[in-house]
């Protein structure tokens, strides 16, 4: 699952759901009971929890928030973490969503959370962060099923 957002006027914002962390907390909590720790057999999850959250430029107090909320949540072997770096702005973006996460900003993301004791997951390179990884969904009229 993705947690996106800590901080309530933020998914206000950009999503128009003030209660997103309260329901995407839930959620991720309840998946992780029905499937317990991780497990990594060969290179693949077998079973168990990643978490992915997408830094947003500009707002790494959002991502300090999640990262306390994981590290509160779950001890080391319990879930894996995807602290992404691919935000990519789209038109229409205002304010820092006008520009890519710089690289102070995720090296400071992957520091916190290292310093909150999560390393179960993975990172990425700047090379996540190229537009040509970015669907055009306008082309297909906006949706992403036909």
């Amino acid at each position: 699952p993705d947690l996106k957002y800590a901080l309530p006027a933020l998914s206000e914002s950009l999503s128009s759901a003030p209660d997103y962390f309260d329901r995407a907390t839930e959620a991720i909590e309840e998946m992780y009971r029905q499937t317990g720790p991780y497990r990594l057999e060969n290179g693949l999850l077998t079973r168990g929890v990643l978490i992915r959250h997408l830094i947003l430029p500009g707002h790494l107090e959002n991502t300090r928030l999640i990262i306390d909320w994981l590290s509160r949540t779950f001890r080391p072997g319990e879930v894996l973490i995807s602290l992404m770096r691919q935000y990519t702005p789209q038109p229409g973006a205002t304010g820092h969503l006008t520009r890519r996460v710089t690289g102070a900003e995720y090296r400071a993301a992957v520091e916190y959370l290292r310093n909150c004791g999560l390393t179960d997951g993975y990172t990425q390179d700047p090379s996540s962060a190229v537009s040509a990884y970015t669907p055009d969904f306008c082309a297909s009229g906006g949706f992403l099923f036909s």
